[in-house]
């Protein structure tokens, strides 16, 4: 017998204090890295869209996988790179790609 399993899910992220860190520039990269993650943990992902303070995904996620194991995968690789964005982004004239502590860690 096959069973199939169409599971998927609304996740939403904010920034710590809604503070409005995720610059345009920056979203687009980090868009596509939490894609890898989730691709990367057996998932897909169907869509992914948000603003200066929150982004929302639509992901499929395995039954074989908790969706908190998922969360914490997604938001372990990626919190660390945010803490050292500086609090006045008027004045960041840097991209994701200079943040090192987003590369992935394992889960």
């Amino acid at each position: 017998m096959t069973t199939y399993s169409c599971l998927k899910y609304h996740i939403v992220f904010g920034t710590r204090h809604r503070r409005s860190l995720l610059l345009p520039r920056i979203r687009l990269d980090l868009y596509s890295y939490i894609g890898g993650i989730i691709k990367g943990e057996g998932g897909n992902l169907d869509a992914i869209g948000g603003v200066e303070d929150h982004i929302h995904i639509l992901a499929g996620i395995p039954p074989r996988i908790a969706v908190s194991d998922m969360l914490r995968c997604i938001k372990a690789a990626t919190s660390p790179g945010f803490q050292t964005v500086p609090l006045d982004t008027a004045d960041c004239e840097t991209s994701a790609h200079a943040h090192p502590p987003l590369s992935r860690r394992a889960c």
